[in-house]
């Protein structure tokens, strides 16, 4: 089975900060826990934000900005509010809801990412409940939630999920799957929990509200709560890109033998979209790179919260540089990349490809090409490219560094053996 997609993996998320791992998860995470407890018109009350001293999110939650996406996820903002970097100081003093984070040990500490988070809520008839979640972020932007209020369960916000709890729901769970699933929506799964009376349902995207409410009032149904995607939902496991052979074989069956196009047939099916469809996403992803680049060049000095470093993308843009340092598409496309990262350093919106320290080289690079007569349905192209191109590298290795060690060379050797510190065989067999 395999997960990778070129939008959901390789050039994304989406995020806000410095860092995937604790920016964008702790979003995600707060989003995914306050739709599962207000999903039925309960008001968020309180939340409390709880992290281990022993970990990782402890010394820096602060100024890697962790606290303001847990705030803004469960406020259900969006990435693009404007006010989005507004949320914490209004939570902190209580205007929406209350919001504290607290230092404590956690009785699960089993990951250096891991989080409490406790909220309260009350309900449209005026009772007070407390769930309490945990979970971890587990880098790049993903995550899990792995208990609720004692109960096990993992949720990844891989796809859309609804809970159904209740005698009637053990007894009929393949007739409620099939039922949430009408339409357009595919199902993405099912999974029986006799232990607690629970049935999880994991599909393309949510029914409408009426569906969800006409199953809950049914006898036998204890309760139902549910929360979007996080992501684009995968609904093809297939083993798309593990093969280069088999990935160009898609772009010679393709009118013209572009790699961009095979990217595009590829992705489309992984997510189960049209290409159409499929292309928009593509479209409106570089549409957003393109649109992180201008503003970080458009950034005012007073903007700037780096505790060392200036702005610079401008002047490196603005600068005439010696030729053998690469000529203008260089020069922009490094401009570009900088001024991404500026942004993302400034808590900008940015699109990690595929985390919040690469966030800057394919955005600066769509900038170059953009800069130099490329339309946007050529960057759009090359976007996809780019991702197919990572795509293969992640199903056959790690988007993570690695050390490299040199084996001493014998005085005949005619090359140099690179092998990865951790003995793996490199390249990878096939």
């Amino acid at each position: 089975m395999q997960e990778i997609s070129l939008l959901n993996s390789v050039i994304g998320p989406v995020m806000r900060g410095p860092s995937s791992s604790h920016c964008a998860a702790p979003y995600m995470m707060a989003k995914l826990v306050r739709e599962l407890s207000c999903a039925n018109g309960e008001t968020l009350g309180r939340a409390v934000i709880r992290f281990d001293p022993r970990g990782s999110f402890a010394p820096c939650y602060k100024a890697q900005s962790s606290d303001e996406n847990f705030a803004a996820g469960l406020a259900g903002a969006k990435l693009t509010d404007p006010d989005y970097r507004e949320i914490l100081g209004r939570v902190e003093q209580g205007e929406g809801f209350h919001f504290a984070i607290e230092v404590t040990e956690l009785e699960n500490n089993n990951h250096p990412n891991r989080v409490d988070l406790e909220l309260s809520v009350t309900t449209p008839e005026g009772e007070q409940r407390s769930d309490l979640y945990t979970g971890a972020s587990v880098g790049g932007g993903m995550y899990y939630i792995d208990g609720r209020n004692g109960e096990r369960l993992f949720m990844t916000g891989k796809t859309a999920t609804v809970f159904v709890w209740g005698a009637e729901a053990l007894a009929q769970a393949d007739a409620l799957a099939n039922e949430l699933a009408a339409g357009e929506s595919s199902l993405l799964g099912v999974s029986v929990e006799p232990d607690h009376e629970r049935v999880e349902i994991a599909l393309q995207a949510l029914p409408n509200a009426d569906v969800l409410t006409a199953i809950r009032n049914r006898d036998g149904i204890a309760d139902v709560r549910f929360a979007d995607a996080s992501q684009y939902p995968v609904c093809a496991t297939d083993d798309l890109f593990s093969e280069s052979a088999a990935v160009i074989a898609v772009a010679d069956d393709q009118e013209g033998g572009s790699i961009a196009d095979a990217a595009l047939v590829l992705e489309a099916k992984r997510l189960g979209l049209s290409r159409e469809a499929t292309r928009a996403l593509f479209r409106e992803r570089c549409e957003l790179m393109l649109r992180v680049v201008a503003e970080g060049f458009d950034a005012k000095p007073e903007d700037n919260v780096m505790r060392f470093l200036t702005l610079r993308a401008r002047t490196v843009r603005d600068a005439n540089l010696p030729a053998g340092l690469g000529g203008p598409v260089l020069q922009d496309a490094m401009a570009g990349a900088l001024s991404a990262m500026e942004r993302d350093s400034n808590r900008g919106l940015v699109c990690a490809a595929p985390t919040a320290g690469s966030a800057g080289v394919v955005p600066g690079t769509l900038y170059g090409l953009i800069r130099h007569g490329i339309e946007l349905d050529g960057a759009t192209d090359a976007l996809q490219t780019m991702a197919l191109i990572g795509a293969v590298f992640a199903a056959r290795g790690t988007f993570a560094a690695f050390l490299l060690r040199v084996d001493p060379l014998p005085p005949n050797a005619a090359a140099v053996r690179w092998k990865p510190a951790h003995r793996r065989r490199w390249p990878p067999p096939g």
